[in-house]
């Protein structure tokens, strides 16, 4: 709600004091507040804006929301931002805060005014850039940058703007104030014409920095060519649903497009700013045009990653140097071509993927290709007709020729699937390729079981046409990893060393690829000293300066080796490694947000700051992979799920028991999507929700769930690990009394893991503890300090001494000791 003074509105008012203000005349009113004109008396005497609740709207939800704005702009000093110099409550008991007199007008109406031309309204823009990158450094979110909250004063004969109104600002680190204060999921809050898509998606997907970097774009937009990049008048008539749609699917026109297809193009409009319509179009062309349209992407990974890189990208094109921001590659207009016409990120991503897999397949057959002319023509033919096919796909998946509104990703991906054999069965080659770039999709989105089926009848085509080694190994590859997620160690195992043998001597990349692959299998099955010694072989094949993405996929699992067997510092140290390669990977691309790579690297550091007790350390660290995670995979994959578990590890620890309850069934919610029958990590879940509970104070409710975790684990057989389970199911038989049973459940954990074994030092522990808390609970001192001892020994190797979890065991002894 703007506060500005010039011109005022007046409005009659009671003769009102609070404080050391005088009233004068309301300035603006809004659903919940007013703002007033206030003459201030003491102790020093001048014009204020003062904010207040208007009466009868003092619900605590407004309330919170009031001072939650009130404490933003506390939090915040910079010249470009409104001051906060006084709070209180008025006699009637309603809060309200005191603010420097605005006394301007929106950004937009006075470049017009004052006929600013386009380099001078940039320059005015880069000033509210630096305000709301000040917010940013604290921490803030605006969430409702518009003109009319960016008002433009003049002092000493120069433009000022002054953001106002955080009144839907959100806090990134802090609470803004310690009273409840939520979005309900459902609610649009914010203004539809400048209002970034996620912020538009009532499913509750946070916002970050980025949304402000696109309502930014959107007020550049609109001082560069006069309109906002959707009609106003369509939002506002539009319904919910429409308005969500335009804002995330319908992409405007660039402004120089603008300038001449709506037809605001009029010599007023170039007046304003001191030119001619051709010249104007001109200046925006280019440079400018994605400048802003990198601003207003869809997708946030494609923005500017902060408010910084959308200014510094301004001022290169006033110095007349290169900008960051370019067109849109042939890929991403595909990508947004299919998101038009899908519902879901999923669909997006398999367009993402399968092109992404044919061209780098057909990279590779077009690389050997030259050592034999025949076979390049066969093969340049081989991938026109695989390029054709998924183009065909897509385009069959249009609504405007497919006479459907929506299909789902698996709908698409069958559909495809069922295509290759009726359109294909005279090319057995094209077949094989297409089967194998499908499976490959079917994999990465967790549907193990159709890629397995694609890529065996992949494989048969290729070994009946005895099309060559090299492509049989790529595609042994596949299937290897497809055996692996489902836990097929053994069969995995024996595929990747078939690949080994077949690959070509003189194709050192794919050699690598199928020795990574081998070393991650032998890593799964816990032969950690030969997985590491056939990665560091992988290594040697690969250029880090042409494939830094390999490079940084094999350090990765060297530091999972190390992991394993206990040495969590120097997993640490090359996870560490494997991030600054990948922050290299994401540079050299142009990218604006963290490579994918990223996530999985951050999520296994984040786990080994969990095991070491140093959580504080461990949340941002995951919290940088979920976002990555949803980001590129949408909020359904079983990667999500991995994430929302150690977050809900870390709420435990913190004691926030409902927030960890929620991520652990949404994880378990997803398993459910992902996983077909008995998964190790549904169990996991299963046993994290018990201890969840069971910290909670509900012991029988625990008790059921780690039971049921018990009997997949039994299932799953060795594929599963029962040892944490009995280890909850003893402090969930202790926590009702039965002490006995927790004593059978502690030892029979101890039976379950070797003492030797690094990876079960930490279940060893709790097994100790829990039985050094029996023998508390019956008096037998002596007992418990042996069973303490005996705890403190089984993780003596990778704990330090200050771990949280001895501390509370010594914590308990003391106790029971006084």
């Amino acid at each position: 709600m703007p506060h500005r003074a010039d011109p005022p509105s007046p409005e009659p008012v009671p003769n009102r004091s609070f404080g050391p203000y005088r009233v004068l005349q309301e300035l603006g009113r809004g659903g919940m507040g007013e703002v007033l004109l206030a003459e201030q008396t003491a102790p020093i005497q001048r014009q204020v804006a003062i904010k207040v609740i208007k009466a009868g709207m003092d619900s605590a939800q407004v309330i919170a929301r009031f001072e939650a704005e009130r404490q933003a702009l506390a939090l915040m000093n910079h010249p470009a931002i409104a001051r906060v110099l006084d709070a209180g409550t008025t006699p009637e008991g309603r809060p309200y805060f005191a603010m420097e007199l605005v006394k301007g007008e929106p950004i937009t109406g006075y470049c017009d005014r004052h006929r600013l031309g386009t380099r001078e309204r940039l320059s005015l823009f880069l000033h509210v850039c630096d305000g709301v990158q000040h917010a940013h450094q604290r921490a803030i979110i605006h969430r409702d940058l518009k003109p009319s909250n960016i008002l433009v004063m003049t002092q000493d004969d120069k433009p000022v703007p002054k953001i106002i109104d955080f009144g839907l600002a959100k806090a990134m680190a802090q609470p803004l104030t310690d009273r409840t204060l939520y979005t309900e999921v459902g609610q649009m809050v914010g203004t539809p014409e400048y209002m970034s898509p996620e912020q538009a998606d009532l499913s509750g997907q946070d916002v970050d920095t980025r949304s402000d970097v696109y309502s930014l774009g959107v007020v550049l937009y609109e001082l560069l060519c006069g309109s906002l990049p959707f009609d106003r008048r369509q939002l506002r008539d539009a319904s919910l649903a429409e308005v969500q749609r335009q804002i995330r699917e319908v992409d405007p026109p660039r402004p120089s497009t603008r300038l001449s297809a709506d037809g605001t193009a009029t010599t007023t409009l170039a007046d304003k700013r001191r030119t001619d319509v051709p010249t104007l179009r001109r200046s925006l062309r280019g440079d400018m045009d994605w400048i802003t349209m990198k601003a207003l992407a869809k997708e946030r990974s494609r923005r500017y990653g902060s408010v910084g890189e959308l200014r510094a990208d301004v001022e290169r094109h006033l110095r007349n140097e290169p900008v960051l921001a370019s067109p849109p590659d042939r890929l991403y207009a595909a990508r947004k071509f299919v998101r038009r016409h899908r519902a879901g990120v999923a669909a997006a991503a398999i367009v993402a993927l399968a092109l992404v897999a044919a061209t780098a397949i057909s990279w590779r057959q077009a690389q050997r290709a030259q050592q034999a002319e025949a076979r390049a023509r066969r093969e340049a033919a081989t991938a026109a007709r695989v390029a054709d096919f998924l183009a065909g796909i897509f385009t069959d998946a249009n609504p405007g020729y497919a006479r459907t509104k929506e299909l789902t990703a698996r709908e698409l991906l069958d559909a495809g699937a069922a295509r290759i054999d009726a359109d294909l069965a005279d090319q057995p080659e094209v077949q094989a390729r297409l089967l194998h770039i499908v499976g490959d999709v079917y994999c990465r989105l967790g549907a193990y079981e159709p890629a397995i089926a694609l890529l065996e009848r992949a494989r048969r085509l290729v070994e009946r046409e005895s099309v060559g080694g090299a492509q049989l190994a790529d595609l042994l590859i596949s299937l290897a990893g497809s055996h692996e997620e489902q836990g097929r160690l053994d069969q995995a195992l024996a595929l990747s060393e078939r690949a080994v043998s077949l690959v070509p001597p003189q194709d050192g990349e794919l050699l690598a690829r199928a020795l990574g692959s081998r070393g991650r299998i032998l890593l799964s099955s816990g032969r950690f000293a030969e997985a590491e010694a056939e990665i560091r072989r992988a290594l040697q094949f690969v250029d880090i300066d042409r494939d830094p993405g390999s490079v940084a996929a094999h350090l990765t699992n060297i530091a999972n080796c190390r992991y394993a067997v206990g040495d969590y510092e120097g997993a640490l140290a090359d996870y560490r490694k494997v991030l600054d390669l990948e922050a290299t990977i994401a540079a050299r691309s142009g990218q604006t947000s963290e490579h994918y790579g990223a996530a999985t690297v951050l999520h296994n550091t984040a786990l080994v700051y969990t095991l070491l007790g140093r959580f504080a350390e461990a949340r941002p660290l995951e919290l940088r992979a979920l976002a990555i995670r949803e980001n590129v995979l949408g909020s359904e994959h079983w990667h999500v799920a991995l994430s929302l578990s150690v977050l809900a590890e870390l709420d435990l620890r913190e004691r926030k028991f409902e927030s960890a309850e929620a991520l652990v069934r949404r994880a378990l919610a997803i398993g459910a999507k992902q996983y077909d029958g008995d998964k190790a990590e549904t169990a996991g879940d299963l046993d994290l929700l018990a201890r969840v509970l069971l910290a909670a104070g509900k012991p029988g409710e625990a008790k059921a769930h780690v039971e049921v975790a018990l009997a997949m684990h039994q299932r799953l057989g060795a594929a599963g690990d029962a040892a944490p389970a009995t280890v909850t199911l003893g402090d969930c038989l202790r926590a009702i009394g039965d002490l006995d049973g927790a004593a059978r459940a502690y030892a029979a954990a101890l039976e379950q893991t070797s003492a030797g074994d690094v990876a079960d030092a930490i279940t060893r522990f709790l097994a100790h503890a829990g039985s050094a808390r029996v023998a508390l609970a019956r008096g037998d001192t002596a007992a418990a300090r042996a069973a303490a001892e005996q705890a403190r020994a089984a993780v003596a190797r990778v704990w330090p001494n200050g771990h949280p979890d001895l501390t509370e065991l010594d914590a308990d002894l003391r106790a029971a000791s006084r």
